[in-house]
């Protein structure tokens, strides 16, 4: 028998004494993972009711394995640790494999294929036509989902490509101009391409999206001043 599941959302004031406002969620185990999506634009319509939402946003999957591998391709990439990008391509490439509909799975086996070239480790490939053709991929498989631009601008800035790849990032943003991860990319393709004061504004942008973020997110910002 399935256990129904239960989130409570409280939105406190900023000295965090006084609420707000609060509301209940039941959710079945089925309907978990769509329910991010239904408290996510409750509170949007809370704390900015003036930001247009879109009427329909899809999400990256609905299989809960799927979604589970994928979580933890993003831990052990973010580990930065050698072996730990070959890990996160497994567990990328196994989110696919369970639900080949998941475009992000996809476009961070593109980014994992980048490190692992860009740095010469094991298991990297001698070029970087696979990581290419894995962030097509997410694009095909949903060209609403902002991240494979985003990871496809990521390789085009790698393989010398300027104009695609200013393109690609600005195909990412429009998709989706809250998610601090395109930023980050964006910003620091920047930095390579030799343009750091255009770079500041995205990096900028990365911490005013999201205020809990790898450590690592801080090197674009200190490569820019470089």
């Amino acid at each position: 028998m399935a256990v129904p599941l239960r989130v409570n959302a409280t939105i406190l004031d900023g000295a965090g004494r006084q609420q707000i406002w609060a509301e209940r969620f039941d959710f079945s185990p089925e309907s978990f993972l769509a329910g991010h999506d239904l408290i996510a634009d409750r509170l949007s319509a809370v704390i900015a009711p003036d930001r247009p939402r879109p009427l329909h946003r899809r999400r990256g999957t609905s299989n809960s394995e799927a979604y589970d591998a994928y979580q933890k391709g993003r831990y052990a990439y973010f580990r930065y640790e050698p072996r730990a990008f070959a890990e996160a391509l497994s567990h990328f490439a196994k989110a696919a494999e369970l639900d080949p509909g998941f475009a992000n799975a996809y476009a961070q086996q593109a980014y994992c294929r980048t490190t692992l070239y860009v740095f010469g480790l094991p298991g990297g490939d001698k070029t970087l036509d696979a990581a290419e053709s894995l962030a097509r991929e997410a694009i095909k498989r949903d060209d609403s989902a902002a991240l494979g631009y985003a990871r496809l601008g990521w390789v085009l800035g790698y393989l010398g490509r300027p104009q695609e790849t200013i393109a690609a990032f600005d195909a990412t943003l429009a998709r989706d101009p809250e998610n601090p991860e395109s930023y980050l990319a964006y910003g620091e393709t920047l930095n390579r391409l030799a343009r750091p004061k255009e770079a500041g504004q995205f990096l900028d942008a990365v911490f005013s999206k999201d205020s809990f973020l790898p450590p690592s997110w801080e090197f674009p910002q200190g490569h820019r001043q470089l």
